[in-house]
């Protein structure tokens, strides 16, 4: 099973050096591109926690309208 979502998207960057992740793409056997499109929507309906969207938006090339 995998780890917290925010964790698997931290590492994806760490490797590639930025957070725009392709909308299929899977991580650790997670679908990280789906989720990351989901949270961009959470966040434009206002249901993304503070301190989730501060994490999001250190991230190198964190955009929430790619």
């Amino acid at each position: 099973m995998p780890g917290d979502p925010l964790e698997i998207l931290e590492d994806y960057v760490q490797r590639g050096g930025h957070a725009l992740v392709p909308k299929g793409h899977i991580e650790e056997g997670f679908v990280l591109g789906q989720w990351v499109a989901k949270r961009r929507l959470a966040y434009q309906q206002d249901r993304v926690d503070p301190e989730r969207s501060s994490r999001l938006e250190e991230l190198p090339g964190w955009s929430w309208t790619p």
